[in-house]
């Protein structure tokens, strides 16, 4: 396999986001990696910390996020624009935790549910990661009433459909999704599929 000549970083712009990486094109060329894009799915206000480790765990594997956080501001309805993200996108990756998320007026599902099943609906290779007990949190980042029955309901269905990886810090959840992705990276290279 060819060696790097040069350990010094440089820039690479993929779709409007700008980062150092050193050796990563190179390294895909080696690996014969192919840049995937990847919709991260969760709810936002309570998840800020671990969607930054998403971010990180997913460029690590060579998978460009898909967040709304990456995106300008737009006049487009939320709903339509992550419908647009996850039809752009070739994985899923669903990060849930203790809240169900925003239920836009005059829908039952909130976003975040929507996003799972058109997911779902295209097949998309899907990884999820669900919040373990053990984890802390404030009471602030947890959904009574209505939203935690129908988030309970997502997640029992999300278990009985899914391979799914507990975290029990933002840490931890970086940590997972490199592992995952490097396990798919790995069966997509030897032309397998999980």
């Amino acid at each position: 396999m060819p060696r790097l000549e040069s350990n010094r970083p440089f820039t690479l712009r993929i779709e409007g986001l700008l980062f150092w990486k050193r050796g990563l094109v190179s390294e895909m060329r080696q690996r014969n990696l192919r840049l995937v894009k990847g919709m991260i799915s969760s709810t936002l206000i309570d998840l800020v910390p671990h969607r930054g480790d998403v971010r990180e765990g997913c460029l690590r594997q060579s998978v460009y996020p898909l967040m709304m956080e990456l995106l300008p501001a737009s006049p487009g309805d939320a709903i339509k624009v992550s419908m647009a993200m996850v039809d752009e996108a070739e994985i899923y990756i669903g990060v849930f935790a203790y809240r169900y998320g925003y239920q836009p007026p005059g829908y039952n599902l909130s976003i975040t549910e929507m996003e799972y099943r058109r997911a779902q609906e295209r097949k998309l290779p899907t990884f999820i990661f669900l919040m373990a007990p053990e984890h802390n949190i404030l009471r602030a980042d947890v959904e009574f009433g209505e939203g935690e029955a129908k988030l309970e309901r997502l997640k029992s269905e999300i278990k009985e459909r899914h391979c799914i990886s507990y975290f029990s810090s933002p840490m931890e959840l970086r940590g997972n999704i490199i592992n995952s992705l490097a396990n798919w990276r790995f069966n997509e290279m030897a032309g397998g599929h999980l």
